[in-house]
């Protein structure tokens, strides 16, 4: 993977790390960022940039994943505090937020991944979130714990609401490449993911030239291809044949599973 050093990417890490001091700040003083919930979110998301700065700056699969770790363990003591009683804003409790998710299946902290799908929102806000975001993270999430646990859920009842969802004029390509995970067909699989990624890449192209886009979710967000990387994770825990390398997923942001995660609350410490 070429590695992208500029001043801008320099800025961008010194950004999140001192975004993320605040983010934890908040969290340990319980503030009002910590009541509304953004302070977990914000910190979460913090984590996620500086796993990808830590392989773009330094190819540093070992920062990539323990940052992607913490996102995941941080998330889900965020939904353990919401599941308590936690009055956070209804934003953050949304599926379709739930960006740590993908980063716990991607760390391949199947764990975490799991505890958090078992303790993410199960019907979608009309009123904050698209029923298709929606039901795209539901899916994905369902999935997971139906392979992790002795959970049952009805992906295809998921699969249909989400077809009638997009009956009515929408078009997204995470749809079949979700398909082919459930009939477990590898062909599928494997003509539906390019088109996903041939998306995401047109979808990249016009973040570069929006200069209204925050610089650091451009940079994060269109540097590696997260929603990608978690959905070869899944595939191959079903045994589906993959490439090693794809476009925005370089093998270097593959991670195997059986690393060792760090501590639960790790998170606590940037440093650690």
């Amino acid at each position: 993977m070429a590695l992208l050093i500029s001043s801008e990417l320099k800025t961008s890490y010194g950004n999140a790390l001192y975004n993320l001091s605040q983010a934890l700040i908040s969290i340990e003083s319980s503030d009002a960022n910590e009541a509304s919930g953004s302070a977990y979110f914000n910190a979460t998301y913090c984590y996620r940039a500086l796993a990808i700065y830590g392989l773009l700056l330094n190819a540093s699969a070992s920062r990539y994943f323990v940052n992607l770790c913490k996102s995941g363990n941080l998330w889900h003591y965020f939904l353990r505090r919401v599941n308590q009683g936690h009055r956070s804003k209804p934003i953050y409790k949304c599926a379709s937020l739930s960006l740590p998710f993908i980063d716990a299946l991607v760390s391949g902290c199947m764990v975490t991944a799991t505890k958090i799908a078992s303790l993410s929102a199960r019907e979608y806000n009309s009123t904050l979130e698209y029923e298709d975001d929606f039901l795209r993270y539901h899916f994905l999430q369902m999935f997971t714990l139906n392979l992790s646990t002795s959970a049952n859920v009805d992906l295809g009842q998921i699969l249909d609401r989400w077809e009638e969802v997009l009956a009515g004029g929408g078009r997204d390509l995470y749809f079949p490449v979700c398909r082919a995970l459930y009939q477990n067909d590898s062909g599928y699989f494997f003509r539906s993911f390019p088109e996903l990624l041939s998306h995401r890449a047109v979808e990249v192209d016009g973040w570069k030239e929006d200069f209204s886009f925050d610089p650091q979710v451009r940079i994060v967000e269109s540097s590696i291809f997260m929603n990608g990387l978690a959905i070869l994770r899944l595939a191959e825990l079903l045994g589906m044949p993959t490439e090693s390398e794809y476009e925005m997923i370089p093998s270097i942001a593959r991670l195997p599973l059986g690393l060792t995660p760090p501590i639960e609350d790790s998170w606590k410490n940037p440093g650690e």
